[in-house]
């Protein structure tokens, strides 16, 4: 039976048989790298597939930032017995509604490190240091909305906002620090991006970086 079978397995019509089963066992002993019909893939395309999963998380999150003026007078100590009093951004892009947020969200940051700190509903520098000097304060914080950029309808609803703060001498009426603040919403959302939300956690270390208060 063995000669036989060994017999029928020499036979020409076994030949493809065991041609296609030789080349199977080469196949499945190789690892992937060196099987012959295997094919990388290609690391250009690999690149490329990375940076459009990049740009896409990009867009999908928020981002906000802030940059000292370095060029601004050195401020003075912090002190959180200071008056400090903060008024409205002037007229601009944005509207009434979103300046006094502006405004409201700095006093609330600056009365966590300020005993005395209060709001004066102008947007008139001029007025606002008047106003100061009156109350004895200190400094004078302006806010001076740069960028106000509302995004379209949802989903694609980048809104961006540029803040520049300035810390202004009571008494002197010049400027001794300056900050900068811009942030941008995500690109899509099922909904648009309320003020509050562009007003966030980085916008409040801008705001402490300015008079000083910063940890």
């Amino acid at each position: 039976m063995q000669a036989d079978s060994q017999d029928a397995a020499l036979k020409p019509g076994n030949d493809k048989l065991a041609s296609d089963f030789q080349l199977f066992a080469f196949r499945f002993y190789l690892p992937p790298s060196l099987t012959p019909h295997a094919r990388p893939p290609s690391t250009a395309r690999m690149r490329r597939l990375a940076a459009v999963l990049v740009l896409v998380f990009v867009a999908a999150c928020g981002r906000s930032s802030y940059q000292i003026d370095a060029a601004a007078p050195q401020r003075p100590t912090y002190s959180p017995n200071e008056k400090l009093r903060v008024t409205l951004p002037p007229a601009g892009n944005q509207s009434e509604e979103g300046g006094r947020a502006i405004s409201g969200r700095i006093v609330q940051v600056l009365q966590q490190t300020h005993a005395d700190v209060q709001l004066l509903p102008t947007n008139d520098l001029t007025a606002a240091l008047a106003d100061a000097r009156t109350q004895q304060a200190a400094f004078l914080v302006e806010p001076t909305v740069t960028k106000w950029k509302a995004g379209m309808a949802p989903p694609f609803t980048a809104d961006q906002l540029a803040v520049r703060l300035d810390l202004v001498n009571v008494a002197s009426g010049t400027v001794v620090s300056s900050v900068t603040f811009e942030t941008a919403s995500s690109l899509f959302a099922a909904s648009d991006t309320p003020l509050q939300t562009l007003l966030d956690a980085k916008f409040d270390e801008a705001v402490r970086a300015l008079v000083g208060s910063a940890k």
